[in-house]
């Protein structure tokens, strides 16, 4: 379907991640370049502004050496709660817990930290359904990262803790919305290593939204796809969206190997 639309000229927005058979994802790529089609992924987390926001603060202090980032994230996925199969408990299918949840995660983490140099994954089961996934990476930036997945809580949380010396930037929602009730603080660690909290502001027009959040940040999205395309943006697109695809497919090997894999491109 997305070749048919590439070359019929159709401005796409595809959920993610964009495939499972890398060799299959490379060829969309291919003739995403060749056509010169506008073309962008439903990744909502880098278009809220919270995440916009740690992202600044994180470039602006830029001086990684043995800095950590913890990220954790619980739900319960309907076919868990319900033990349904279907094609997302299958991840050959598109499902599973590295192409419905990972997929977000890995995509906003390059993004605040760059390029990955290694990974591990583990993917823990109950019968035919992925319940838990560990995965830790490394970044060229030196930045080491621990992922904690787990779909069949009932609570819902997500946060993105970030750890140095000096400073500490978290992250987090409890609520029952994944976009929803986000806060960020700002801890400051003093000589006599005293912690200092600063509750960091940002705009927040997505909680007067009355429905589910993500509707709002996809809309962003698409609101994008309205606008005049430039081949500078179609193209850092492309090669941000190619970049996670790849690290997603190291991620699969990891998780069937139970073992690193150094990334080397």
């Amino acid at each position: 379907m997305l070749k048919e639309c590439i070359k019929e000229n159709k401005i796409i927005l595809c959920e993610k991640p964009l495939g499972i058979d890398i060799l299959e994802v490379n060829r969309i790529f291919l003739l995403l370049s060749k056509y010169k089609r506008f073309f962008l992924i439903d990744y909502i987390f880098p278009e809220h502004e919270a995440f916009k926001k740690f992202k600044k603060i994180i470039d602006n202090r830029k001086k990684f050496i043995t800095d950590f980032v913890e990220v954790k994230f619980n739900t319960q996925t309907f076919i868990n709660k319900n033990r349904i199969s279907n094609w997302k408990s299958s991840p050959k299918k598109g499902g599973g817990i590295i192409n419905l949840f990972l997929s977000h995660i890995t995509d906003y983490l390059i993004l605040f930290f760059g390029k990955v140099s290694k990974i591990k994954s583990k993917v823990t089961k109950d019968g035919n359904f992925e319940i838990e996934m560990v995965c830790m990476i490394e970044f060229e930036s030196n930045i080491k990262a621990s992922i904690y997945i787990d779909t069949n809580n009932s609570r819902k949380y997500h946060s993105i803790k970030f750890f140095s010396k000096k400073y500490q930037l978290i992250l987090k929602n409890n609520g029952d919305d994944y976009c929803k009730n986000f806060t960020l603080n700002y801890i400051k660690i003093d000589k006599n290593n005293k912690k200092l909290c600063k509750k960091i502001k940002f705009k927040d027009k997505i909680s007067n939204f009355n429905q589910d959040a993500r509707i709002f940040l996809t809309s962003n999205i698409i609101n994008k796809l309205k606008m005049k395309n430039n081949s500078f943006s179609r193209l850092k697109n492309l090669n941000r969206y190619k970049y996670n695809e790849n690290i997603l497919n190291y991620c699969r090997q990891s998780a069937k190997k139970e073992s690193y894999i150094f990334i080397n491109d």
